[in-house]
């Protein structure tokens, strides 16, 4: 019926060799992708761990050659540069604080009144302001 065609052992294997090779690419491919999500958040500090780093350096170099204390050291320069950065932060958090108020309070308030419609004529002296709305003319009045 069929002619026999005879194959050579020696030549004809299954799978071949490319095939083995793209399955097990993309097995490894799916793997890594596979660890890569389960451990995104450790991924993600290490990437702005090494981000802020690469920010830093130019600074920790600079106090590296020119501090008063520790020339030449390294460690002692990073510690100065984390503290300088430490004491700009809560610099900033003293100069924010009072509008506190604002961002805790009103601004959940003001999001509901436009989530909800009800903006026009909108008057609250809680959160320190009245807003008059006449047709496309906004008016605000800080109290």
């Amino acid at each position: 019926m069929w002619p026999s065609i005879a194959y050579d052992k020696s030549t004809m294997r299954f799978p071949d060799h490319r095939t083995l090779s793209v399955l097990l690419t993309g097995l490894l491919v799916a793997l890594v992708s596979i660890l890569a999500y389960s451990a995104r958040r450790i991924l993600l500090l290490f990437v702005f761990a090494i981000f802020f780093a690469y920010l830093i350096n130019p600074v920790v170099k600079f106090l590296q050659r020119h501090s008063l204390f520790f020339r030449n050291l390294r460690g002692p320069a990073v510690v100065e540069v984390y503290l300088a950065f430490l004491i700009v932060i809560a610099a900033l958090g003293y100069g924010f604080a009072p509008f506190r108020h604002y961002w805790t309070a009103c601004l959940p308030e003001r999001s509901r009144q436009i989530s909800g419609g009800s903006m026009v004529g909108l008057t609250s002296k809680r959160c320190g302001s009245s807003y008059f709305f006449s047709g496309t003319e906004i008016t605000s009045r800080i109290w």
